[in-house]
């Protein structure tokens, strides 16, 4: 079989995985993904984009917008958006493939990489929720296939800087990546720099920062505040670094003593977000050592193990998540046991494809297009560290890292060798 044939399969059996539990075990949007449902259905119905009657900034425009399309050409079915997201979920397993070979050259490492992301459970439960997860996670995939081709191919300048734009539309976490991405050219081509070079990535920024001030600017119109995507930021602050809270959000309508303070009598979002970021400015420099500790240990919940895979497991196996609230995490699984297994095996296998990966970049490291592709990660993870983090954040990053588990996975013989003689006896002479 040729490889267009052999990526095709790979393709449609992807979509396939993707589509059964999308169109069949799914259930309608609920929580977050209500939000976007609910927006895009106003936008369909011509009221803008707007909330509970009012216009609002308080969720990303990108996703609504598309599912708005879809609701308006095929009929107001959240299902249609699921399917929308499964093609592009499998999509993303045929970039991640051609970004390892681009890479690497290394047909054996691009195949393993593309299965490991067709055959991922999160990527295929994500296609099923209306969330920004899958479309991020094809964006930001699209984002360093483009980047990697812009190196000798001027053209794909100008569909990079749309690309970036429609990711932080899509996710607004993703705005700063514009200054970090800015930050890792100079670092690479100091001293190293061409004409083509700068007129390409002058041109990559303009046309992000274009998409991005449109929205901006609508956002400004609106609420005569500077919001450039989301109106919430603020708020995702103050619950990630205060530290009572520790990183969780409680989802009722009753709020304490301490969000009672901060908002007062004020009721306009984008005021009360500027409210919360004070806040949030003002604890950390109270409490700047155990803010610093906190930010490192978010850093560990961010990557410790597969997004939901306990939680899935324990509803799945129980019936009730209620399980997760009332016990310590590792108390819930173990009292278990018909879910232990099952979860021991989900965590230990992504721990080995980390390490594969992590293997990968120490013997790449000097590859400054290597660094290229763990660029936006290290970016995720300062930037959500900062902020509410939840596991789940991670998912649209870890298509890159699956790329470097492919060539980790190839180089396998020498990680063993290397093992092999770090535990052989040492003889005596």
């Amino acid at each position: 079989m040729n490889k267009t044939k052999a990526l095709w399969t790979l393709f449609l059996v992807a979509l396939l995985l993707r589509l059964i539990p999308s169109l069949f075990f799914s259930s309608p949007p609920g929580n977050d993904a209500s939000n976007y449902h609910q927006i895009a259905l106003n936008l369909a119905h011509g009221e803008g984009f707007s909330w509970q009657g009012k216009l609002t900034a308080f969720r990303e425009p990108l996703l609504p917008f598309l599912a708005s399309i879809l609701y308006q050409v095929f009929g107001e079915n959240y299902l249609y958006v699921y399917a929308f997201q499964s093609v592009l979920s499998a999509l993303v397993v045929i970039l991640v493939f051609y970004i390892s070979l681009e890479l690497f050259a290394n047909k054996k490492a691009a195949w393993f990489s593309a299965l490991l992301t067709m055959i991922y459970p999160n990527f295929i439960l994500y296609s099923k929720l209306f969330l920004t997860e899958t479309l991020t996670m094809f964006l930001l995939t699209l984002l360093v296939y483009c980047l990697l081709q812009s190196r000798t191919r001027h053209m794909y300048y100008p569909l990079t800087g749309l690309v970036l734009g429609c990711l932080v539309l899509t996710k607004a976490a993703f705005l700063f990546l514009l200054p970090f991405l800015a930050i890792y050219y100079l670092i690479v081509y100091w001293n190293k720099w061409r004409k083509p070079l700068l007129k390409g990535l002058a041109l990559l920024f303009i046309i992000a920062l274009a998409l991005i001030g449109a929205w901006t600017i609508r956002n400004y119109t609106v609420f005569h505040e500077f919001i450039p995507v989301v109106s919430r930021g603020g708020t995702a602050l103050f619950y990630g670094v205060y530290i009572p809270y520790n990183n969780m959000y409680v989802y009722d309508t009753q709020y304490d003593d301490v969000e009672k303070k901060i908002m007062g009598n004020e009721t306009d979002p984008a005021k009360l977000d500027a409210r919360f970021y004070q806040a949030a400015k003002q604890y950390v420099l109270e409490h700047p050592i155990t803010s610093f500790f906190f930010y490192l240990k978010k850093m560990g919940i961010m990557w410790y193990g597969p997004a939901d895979a306990i939680g899935y497991s324990l509803v799945l196996f129980t019936g009730s998540a209620s399980v997760i609230y009332s016990k310590p995490i590792l108390e819930a699984v173990f009292s278990h046991a018909q879910v232990a297994l099952a979860v021991l095996i989900y965590v230990g296998l992504y721990w080995v494809v980390i390490l594969l990966a992590l293997y990968a970049l120490w013997q790449k490291r000097k590859d400054k297009n290597t660094w290229l592709l763990i660029w936006p990660a290290v970016y995720g993870t300062l930037f959500y560290a900062m902020v509410l983090v939840t596991a789940r954040y991670k998912e649209p990053l870890l298509p890159l890292v699956f790329v470097l588990a492919g060539y980790g996975w190839v180089k396998r013989r020498e990680i063993m060798g290397i093992l092999r003689m770090s535990f052989q006896p040492k003889k005596i002479r």
